[in-house]
């Protein structure tokens, strides 16, 4: 009778990567091929466990997927043993004593596999020179199901120098036998020459008639029957190096080859305090299978494990393992703020905390609701075994309350959120402005008030004066408890002064920008003063030397504003307009009695093409100035301080129109930049000129409120010294943001001019009960070219809607798409997509309020101006030359007058056709 000697024991317990051909795969098994076999979870289990799977599909399965033992195990007498998991798709083929050939292939091959007939049966082969001859084809007396796991048993017996059988065993999980299989040992297909009295490999294979992997081999378990089997020398122990204090982790030895007798291995982890379990291991004879034992690290430090033996083996290098404490991992992060209260601008800060330290590196982004203030670094790392870091936190520049927080990149609850008050921090407060008019002998200083008083009270308005620029004492002539006026008197007439005042503090002075006025002598004649009935100024565009009234005084820096003068001829009529500041660039066009002139302001007009005898009309329109210096009583501003008439001419009466006022907004195109060709800007060329006198005749009054450069967004003048039209920053999809009004003018006249009554209104002169009955706002132009965020335009235009209409709650809010926007060879389609968002969200919000408008020219007008280069657009391609102009002039026109008399919520469309 054979004695078997167990030479290998192979168990999955983890998945095998594929190898290429001759490496070796798992535990000694050799990939003859390459990329064939893997250790996976196959398809028909579902306990979890893993197998060796096979991707081979030929029928000669020698040739191109075997898996054999290596050739220093070669025996004549061989036993494989293995656990299969049956597929009615997937055979598997033990072969013994094979001469390892994938092209003249010599051995034996047994298998367990499905039958065309139905039900598993047992099958082997005798192979020579590749060549089958079938040794039996059985039906196990069992039928297992797909999907079973059986134990494969196949013995193959040198018994004598010529002869050999071969047993197959078939077992169920319980060990019950399905089936069994013994050639004897007469067979003569068995005994064939060629295979007798030689030794041979040990291997797998498969055939797949389908690419399905459904089957595979769980365990191998390989026997030696020939006398000479090796004998274990020596064994190996394996497991961990670094282990949890408190927390068993299994190691295992292993012999090298199967003992003659049982061996006893005895653990030691020399004085270390830990213990084992068991504390003994038995590597049993014949058998090469791994045996486990578990260590229990009681203490942290580094531990050395030694392994002896009671069975003569040469025992294996201790093993070193470290042990630590458990590791509890962070779970939660606190902030912890230097401060919970800080000036506006000021720093303070924030460091975020782990309950435990980190494990690994833990990334976190602070964060404010709004994004308000900003964090430097804006995003930070807690380094494994730390448990802090810290950023600081620039507080915005207006006061209010913040919540702080944050988020992170490792699932740990982050803190709830630390409320900080920021409160507005004393500065200087902002400059006054404030205007100089002359008179004779005198010059009086009017101050207005600053626009902020940087967190504490002013204390006083101190006024400089000098005699040449920039030569003012260091001491005031004066200082003004409040806004005001001081009158310079017993000055020379013809010499200059020159002004600065500044606002104080407990902080510290602010000084406007030197301004200068020279006294002069009244002109001989009859002057009608500003304040005179004979005179109209459009509405909302003029200020005086009383707040928005006055007599001495009427000023304007918008193109378009204008007045009418009407007066009562002599024989010999004579009209003289007084007007500065002197070196202005302003212009005037006058209009009178048909007749049009253009004249520069900045001293004595005389007005030409008068009537005798009768009633004559001046109209005269701010109708160029060059775009910069103009906010803040800029050089290139405009002062009217009268108009002298020949001492037998009276002033009459100037009647405004009966049906109110309407207020145009626009950019460079509004203000008719470029309307006569390249740099040459003339606002009677504008179609917001001719809407202007269509309204005048229809019975309204207008105030072009106009700037070049500007914008909702956009600051106006090539000095970017007139503030944005409705400033918002920091929204998120066009909602939202924080408004600015330092940076805003819808409700300013000039800088420190309200155009806002008393009640919060806009007001034609200052008084209540003068709100404008329309608003027409023509922006995004310059906001789409400078390429500004969408989102804010967004904001800014629904947010300003809003505004106009808590300021004007019964006119007709009129929003003009800009002229180009449908064209995308200019601009870009998201800024028309966010016009028509902010207009849609507006009526979202109001669905009630029935007096909004859109203006569209439309897009075949709007692509003929912007494609028509030269003649009816600069070659820019933004500003419409006049012809451009006189088209879009009917579109807007039509579209207030509909709305104003009477028809309501409606878009006004001008189709073009060419």
């Amino acid at each position: 009778m054979v004695s078997w000697t167990e030479t290998v024991n192979t168990s999955l317990s983890s998945a095998a990567a594929s190898v290429g051909a001759g490496q070796t795969l798992v535990d000694g098994w050799i990939d003859v091929t390459g990329n064939v076999w893997s250790g996976t979870n196959i398809a028909a289990d579902t306990s979890g466990a893993y197998y060796l799977a096979s991707v081979a599909g030929s029928t000669n399965v020698w040739e191109t997927g075997p898996l054999y033992r290596p050739a220093s195990e070669d025996s004549a007498s061989q036993r494989l043993t293995a656990q299969v998991n049956l597929s009615t798709s997937q055979n598997f083929y033990f072969l013994l004593r094979s001469n390892r050939s994938t092209t003249a292939f010599n051995g034996y091959l047994a298998s367990i596999d499905w039958h065309s007939n139905g039900g598993f049966y047992f099958h082997a082969y005798l192979v020579v020179a590749n060549k089958l001859t079938q040794i039996c084809a059985q039906s196990l007396s069992t039928q297992p199901t797909a999907g079973s796991v059986v134990t494969f048993d196949a013995q193959l017996i040198q018994v004598t120098s010529t002869t050999s059988q071969l047993i197959l065993t078939a077992t169920d999980a319980n060990g019950n036998i399905l089936g069994t299989y013994d050639s004897g040992a007469a067979n003569a297909t068995v005994n064939n020459a060629s295979l007798q009295g030689v030794t041979g490999s040990v291997g797998v294979a498969a055939y797949s008639p389908s690419s399905s992997n459904a089957a595979g081999i769980k365990t191998f378990s390989v026997y030696n029957g020939d006398s000479s089997a090796p004998s274990a020398t020596t064994f190996s122990m394996t497991g961990p190096s670094a282990v949890t204090v408190g927390t068993e982790s299994d190691y295992t030895v292993k012999p090298d080859a199967a003992p003659t007798a049982d061996v006893v291995v005895t653990l030691s982890d020399n004085n270390g305090g830990g213990a084992f379990d068991p504390g003994t291991v038995t590597m049993p004879a014949g058998s090469v299978a791994a045996q486990t034992f578990g260590y229990l690290a009681r203490s942290a430090g580094t531990k050395t494990i030694s392994a002896t033996n009671n069975g003569s083996l040469a025992n294996p290098a201790n093993l070193s393992v470290v042990a630590s404490t458990a590791v509890t991992p962070p779970t939660k992060i606190t902030l912890d703020l230097s401060s919970s209260t800080v000036q506006a601008g000021g720093v303070i800060n924030a460091t975020f905390e782990l309950d435990y330290p980190a494990v690994t590196p833990v990334t976190i982004t602070p964060q404010t609701v709004g994004g308000a203030g900003s964090f430097s670094p804006a995003t930070l790392t807690i380094a494994a075994g730390a448990t802090s870091a810290t950023t600081q936190w620039t507080a915005p520049t207006s006061a209010g309350s913040v919540t702080m927080g944050c988020k992170n990149g490792s699932s740990l609850t982050n803190d709830p959120g630390q409320t900080i008050t920021v409160v507005a921090a004393v500065t200087p407060p902002s400059a006054p402005s404030f205007t100089l008019q002359a008179g004779n002998g005198q010059v009086v200083v009017n101050v207005q008030a600053s626009s902020s008083n940087g967190g504490a009270a002013i204390t006083g308005y101190p006024i400089y004066v000098g005699t040449s620029a920039g030569g003012e004492a260091a001491s005031p002539v004066t200082t003004l408890t409040g806004a005001g006026s001081y009158t310079l008197a017993g000055l020379t007439n013809g010499n200059p002064v020159y002004v600065k005042v500044g606002a104080t503090n407990s902080a510290g002075t602010s000084v406007a920008a030197e301004q200068t006025a020279t006294p002069v002598a009244p002109a001989a004649g009859n002057i009608i003063p500003v304040n005179s009935p004979a005179f109209l100024f459009s509405p909302g565009n003029w200020y005086g030397d009383t707040g928005r009234g006055g007599s001495l005084w009427r000023h304007t820096w918008n193109v378009g504003a204008y007045f009418v003068f009407t007066f009562n001829a002599s024989g010999s009529p004579t009209a003289t307009i007084n007007t500065g500041p002197a070196g202005t660039g302003a212009w005037l066009a006058l209009f009178v009695n048909g007749a049009e002139s253009w004249v520069q302001a900045g001293g004595d007009i005389t007005v030409s093409n008068l009537n005798a005898n009768t009633q004559n009309v001046i109209f005269g329109v701010l109708y160029q100035t060059p775009q910069s210096a103009r906010w803040g009583q800029g050089a290139n501003s405009l002062t009217i301080t009268g108009i002298t008439l020949d001492a037998s001419s009276t002033a009459g009466t100037t009647t405004a129109g009966s049906k109110g006022w309407i207020k145009l907004v626009g950019d460079s195109i509004t203000e008719g930049i470029n309307s006569g060709g390249t740099n040459k800007p003339d606002f009677t060329q504008a179609y917001t000129f001719a809407v202007l006198i269509a309204l005048r005749a229809e019975g309204y009054e207008v105030c072009v409120s106009v700037c070049g450069y500007s914008g909702y967004l956009d600051t106006g003048d090539s000095g970017a010294d007139v503030p944005a039209y409705y400033f918002v920053s920091g929204s998120i999809n066009g909602a939202g943001g924080t408004y600015n009004d330092a940076q805003s003018r819808w409700n300013k006249i000039d800088s420190g001019v309200s155009a806002l009554d008393s009640a919060g209104r806009l007001s034609a002169y200052g008084d209540t009960g003068e709100e404008p009955v329309g608003i027409m706002v023509n922006y995004l132009t310059n906001e789409a070219l400078g390429k500004l965020s969408t989102s804010d335009c967004q904001a800014a235009m629904q947010q300003c809607m809003i505004a106009h209409r808590s300021a004007a709650p019964d006119a007709w809010l009129f929003q003009m798409i800009p002229v180009g926007f449908h064209y995308s060879g200019k601009y870009n389609p998201a800024y028309l997509a966010a016009f028509n968002a902010a207009y849609a969200s507006y009526q979202a919000l109001f669905p009630s309020d029935t007096k909004t408008a859109v203006i569209d020219i439309g897009a075949d007008l709007s692509v003929a101006i912007e494609t028509n280069t030269g003649s009816l657009i600069n070659t820019d391609q933004v500003h419409p030359l006049a012809k451009g102009h006189a088209l879009i002039t009917p579109a807007v026109s039509s579209a207030i007058m509909k709305a104003l008399e009477g028809k309501k919520g409606r878009s006004f469309v001008f189709r073009h056709v060419s």
